[in-house]
């Protein structure tokens, strides 16, 4: 992954201007406002830099037609490894191709060991409830 967007990854995830959301990119309601997956977090950090745009097609917003991974066209810009990502992730729009993101989860003594580490995604880490405090600090261990 690219250093320096990693850093404003990072940094953004720890800044709380962003409220984490579940199980989407975005999801939004009425009673509790914006929220936001860390990959949702992500793609604001894309739409900032390359003048994207979120869309309300299904009444649900996508962004550069996924709703809940990474987008091709961002994980390209992030300069992700072809290791560092999971291509089973699966997009509502069948013409776009989604990503989530590889991860190890530390062992009982923190550490990062390949034999004795749980394979995950930040997606999966995200969805149950892993505070973006901590997200970011898998961000640093695993990219």
């Amino acid at each position: 992954m690219n250093v320096d967007i990693k850093l404003k990854w990072m940094k953004a995830l720890n800044s709380g201007d962003y409220t984490q959301g579940f199980e989407r990119l975005v999801s939004q309601t009425d009673s509790e406002g914006r929220k936001h997956c860390c990959l949702g977090v992500l793609c604001e950090l894309h739409k900032l830099e390359n003048g994207g745009e979120w869309d309300d097609f299904t009444g649900e917003e996508t962004y550069l037609n996924a709703d809940a991974f990474l987008p091709e066209e961002v994980a390209k810009w992030a300069g992700f490894s072809a290791k560092e990502l999971d291509s089973d992730a699966i997009c509502d729009q069948e013409e776009t191709e989604c990503f989530d993101i590889k991860i190890k989860l530390p062992d009982s003594s923190g550490e990062v060991v390949d034999h004795n580490c749980m394979n995950s995604t930040l997606s999966k880490r995200n969805d149950a409830g892993v505070s973006f405090a901590r997200i970011a600090d898998l961000i640093s261990i695993n990219l």
